[in-house]
């Protein structure tokens, strides 16, 4: 893995730290708040467990790249052995929100890892939205049996897919499996539904 290559736009000028495991590196930029470096930690070693047993198979080391910018929310994506995480302005915070926010980004991404070669893709234009909403799935059942959110949090995430969905299909009036399609945005909510 080329790390300036993947790390490339995630990055201040800043010194870098890294915390290792044996199933991934987290490389960091210093000023990166404790309590975000150990909760992944935490979910990594979980997500990347579950992972490695509901696929079969094993990725070799995995590096996450978690840095913190300027402006607010957050930004991160997965590629080979390898997830950004940017997280941004009320983010840097450390209350429940931002822990649940964290952990379901994550863990998604970390999903990407497993699922981008596994996902049953049928035609071209259905690929975002088969690959985000069976990452999606997979990543909120990841955190449940993992013991990284309760049961009630589990299907609480689900109906809030389902609803999502839901919603916006009938604020377009259009069936919300052709319109998740057309709008990849939609594709985590109604992938989930499949």
């Amino acid at each position: 893995v080329d790390l300036n290559k993947v790390s490339a736009g995630y990055f201040g000028m800043g010194q870098l730290n890294l915390v290792q495991s044996s199933f991934f590196d987290i490389i960091y930029e210093s000023g990166t708040p404790d309590w975000q470096v150990k909760l992944v930690k935490t979910v990594a070693d979980k997500v990347i467990s579950f992972n490695e047993r509901l696929f079969k198979r094993k990725i070799e080391k995995i590096f996450i790249i978690l840095s913190n910018g300027e402006g607010n929310g957050f930004r991160g994506d997965a590629h080979p052995r390898s997830v950004r995480l940017n997280f941004q302005g009320d983010l840097l915070h450390e209350n429940e929100h931002n822990l649940k926010t964290l952990m379901s980004f994550l863990s998604h991404e970390l999903t990407h890892l497993w699922t981008r070669d596994s996902s049953a893709i049928v035609h071209e234009k259905d690929a975002v939205w088969m690959s985000e909403g069976t990452t999606e799935l997979v990543s909120i059942r990841a955190l449940f049996q993992s013991g990284l959110i309760t049961k009630k949090q589990y299907i609480e995430q689900l109906q809030t897919r389902t609803m999502g969905c839901e919603f916006i299909s009938q604020r377009l009036q259009s069936n919300y499996f052709s319109l998740a399609r057309e709008n990849s945005s939609m594709a985590y909510d109604c992938g989930v539904l499949l």
